[in-house]
């Protein structure tokens, strides 16, 4: 889950600036937070082993069948780590970390997880996955893990919690749109590749991050990518460390639709809400027979991963590549 490595000079190569300066735009009204209980909504509070590193709806249409219809909440808490809401049978998780660019800690980890746990809601059709801000995830919160009296098990915890979300939401019974902006880093493009449907505005871009700061993969992308895009091409994304424009990366099968800036959360959240007033039982049954057998490669996946990242992330390599990211330079892994 690293997150976005930035050099001194202030942003590397294509990279997102390294000041964390995103306007807040706060999230949707009507939103509830994560990280409290709420009528009808699921607290976040669902623990698990736990990821990675530091980051205008259209007007609502007429109640339907009670199904469909929305789950009130409170005005949300502007400082939560991830909101969620359940209207017009749409479950929308919103990563809200803006002015950190949606990078994800421990408490966004676990926050994001008892989001996802909203799923249980049989009023749930379809989940919306996006993020508040310029940016939909750098990575994981590497500010978090380095300030950490324990790196390795802030990681590992962080981690666990992260996987146990992307598990949830890789088994969920319902389609999954995600809605993809800004750069998409680390583990921000695990949750990007989650989606049934991949909605990137033509400004996004892709990276995978962790070798730039000398981590390994977690989020469930050693086992997602290959199947999207090739081994040969994972492998390019993942060691090169290169970027992918949108349009790039739709051309990989890492997207399936690139749209204006500007039209990205009408189009995501329009999509989602066709999906949810659609055939239910049919969308459940096509949905796992496109995934028929993953889950079990998927799991595995990420617990190894978990265990390769929490590793790797006390080794030379990653103590040189976190102090690389905090002091704003460029790691120098020649010397361990």
């Amino acid at each position: 889950m690293p997150e976005q490595a930035t050099p001194a000079t202030g942003s590397d190569a294509g990279g997102p600036p390294d000041s964390g300066a995103t306007p807040a735009t706060g999230p949707t009204a009507g939103a509830t937070p994560a990280t409290g209980p709420t009528a009808g909504a699921t607290p976040a509070t669902g623990s698990a082993a736990g990821t990675p590193p530091d980051a205008a709806t259209p007007p609502d249409a007429a109640a339907g069948p009670a199904s469909h219809r929305s789950t009130p909440g409170p005005t949300p808490d502007p400082v939560a780590p991830v909101v969620v809401r359940l209207e017009q049978g749409v479950l929308e998780i919103v990563l809200n970390r803006p002015q950190a660019r949606n990078a994800l800690g421990l408490p966004g980890a676990h926050a994001f997880l008892g989001a996802v746990a909203r799923l249980a809601d049989p009023a749930v059709g379809c989940v919306l996955l996006r993020a508040e801000g310029e940016h939909f995830c750098v990575g994981g919160d590497l500010r978090d893990f380095a300030e950490a009296d324990d790196v390795r098990d802030r990681v590992l915890r962080t981690a666990s919690a992260a996987h146990a979300a992307v598990l949830a939401l890789a088994a969920a019974q319902v389609p999954v749109v995600t809605a993809v902006q800004g750069w998409a880093a680390g583990i921000g493009v695990s949750l990007a590749a989650l989606g049934d449907v991949v909605v990137a505005s033509e400004t996004a871009r892709l990276r995978s991050a962790y070798t730039a700061i000398g981590f390994t993969p977690d989020g469930g992308l050693t086992y997602l990518l290959p199947g999207l895009v090739g081994l040969a091409r994972a492998g390019d994304f993942v060691l090169t460390n290169r970027a992918l424009s949108a349009a790039e990366a739709a051309d990989w099968g890492l997207v399936s639709r690139v749209v204006p800036d500007a039209d990205l959360l009408s189009t995501a959240t329009g999509i989602a809400r066709e999906l949810a007033a659609g055939p239910r039982r049919a969308h459940r049954v096509v949905r796992g027979l496109l995934r028929a057998g993953g889950l079990d490669g998927l799991r595995a996946a990420l617990d190894a991963e978990a265990a390769a990242i929490s590793a790797q992330a006390v080794t030379a390599e990653g103590r040189e590549g976190l102090a690389a990211f905090l002091e704003r330079r460029a790691p120098d892994f020649g010397r361990h």
